[in-house]
């Protein structure tokens, strides 16, 4: 690496080849902006954050009733823009597995990196407030 700030080591997102071995794709870095992307948007902390704690496979309906308000229209909205936003965001950068046929979600391959970019973020947020 030469200068401060510059990676070269980062495949650009949805960029994919083929493994040698197994003709499978690997999967790219998640890279800094897609990961700043990733946590842009406050629902997509709260799913990050809801789905590191499961221990089973979820489902849509799951993350409606958990990040939810219990009232219909709200919930409704809410399944929508999980379902046409934010879930094809987090699986677009294989932070989560999402079919949006059965409405499945499943932790990928970058859920746990994502959280720990999350908490250290959310760690040194909260470090500046109390010194301010």
């Amino acid at each position: 690496m030469s200068g401060r700030g510059t990676r070269t080591d980062v495949e650009p997102r949805g960029n994919t080849t083929p493994s040698p071995s197994t003709d499978e794709p690997v999967q790219p870095s998640l890279g800094l902006d897609g990961l700043f992307d990733v946590l842009a948007d406050e629902e997509r902390r709260r799913i990050v954050r809801w789905l590191v704690d499961q221990e089973e496979d979820v489902d849509r309906t799951d993350l409606v009733s958990a990040m939810g308000t219990g009232d219909e229209e709200e919930d409704r909205h809410l399944e929508t823009s999980l379902h046409h936003v934010h879930l094809p965001t987090l699986d677009d950068a294989d932070v989560v597995d999402y079919d949006p046929e059965t409405g499945d979600v499943r932790p990928a391959a970058h859920l746990d990196v994502t959280m720990s970019c999350l908490a250290t973020v959310e760690g040194v947020h909260m470090f500046a407030e109390d010194h301010a």
